[in-house]
């Protein structure tokens, strides 16, 4: 079974406690080279590695050399032509131990990440609604059938 649903209500409530809008990107708005530059700066401050550590995890994770170098250049706003390439997210995210990167791609693509430790709650409160929506079916059901064999 899916986790993601077929089809979403406008008026479903989401994880969050707001409304579920998917928005259509306007035309321009998904260009976001300057963001990634910018999340991959913060992440960067904000890791207890240096560049040089944060360089080496993701090579070893990646099976070959990433430089400090290259972390400089896809961060850099003078080198917007260089950019930081996609396939090295994962890496990049369990280096610094900073999930923003992936964070902000999904909410572009109209979802949200969810670390994995936050995933097994997630998962517990979709069972939980599920099996509350199951309970008051079967209620319904149990009362239907109580109605039609009295009226036997």
């Amino acid at each position: 079974m899916s986790m993601r649903p077929e089809r979403m209500d406008s008026q479903q409530t989401d994880l969050f406690g707001g409304a579920y809008h998917e928005e259509k990107p306007t035309p321009g708005s998904l260009d976001i080279s300057a963001r990634i530059r910018g999340v991959l700066a913060a992440a960067i401050k904000r890791s207890p590695l240096s560049r040089h550590g944060i360089a080496a995890a993701m090579s070893d994770a990646i099976g070959h050399d990433i430089s400090k170098a290259q972390l400089d250049v896809w961060t850099s706003v003078s080198h917007e032509a260089h950019r930081f390439p996609l396939e090295y997210a994962p890496a990049f995210c369990r280096a610094c131990g900073d999930y923003s990167l992936i964070e902000l791609l999904a909410e572009l693509a109209g979802g949200a990440f969810i670390p994995g430790p936050d995933l097994v709650d997630y998962e517990l409160g979709r069972l939980s609604a599920e099996e509350a929506r199951l309970r008051e079916r079967k209620r319904r059901l149990l009362d239907h059938a109580k109605r039609r064999t009295s009226r036997a």
